[in-house]
């Protein structure tokens, strides 16, 4: 998982969430791969997800913009590939 320090003075953000309005801290990446694939000085935002969520890392739109996402519904699955 990924482990940023949230309790530093990073600039912060204001999110929508499920669980209502939060501030968290947003800190820029020099380099985060997912599958294989990097990409360099990514801003992320570092926020607990509450417990019981099933998941601990969500990959936002910033991510998802730079990479070809496959979506098959029907096998409920999904794949990320390198758009280069």
């Amino acid at each position: 998982f990924l482990e940023l320090e949230t309790n530093r003075a990073f600039p912060k953000t204001m999110l929508v969430t499920a669980s209502g309005l939060i501030e968290a801290s947003v800190k820029i990446l020099k380099k985060l791969e997912v599958a294989g694939i990097e990409i360099e000085k990514l801003p992320v935002v570092a926020h607990k997800i509450p417990d019981p969520a099933p998941i601990k890392v969500l990959l936002g739109m910033n991510f998802i913009e730079k990479v070809k996402l496959i979506v098959n519904g029907k096998r409920n699955e999904f794949n990320i590939k390198d758009p280069k």
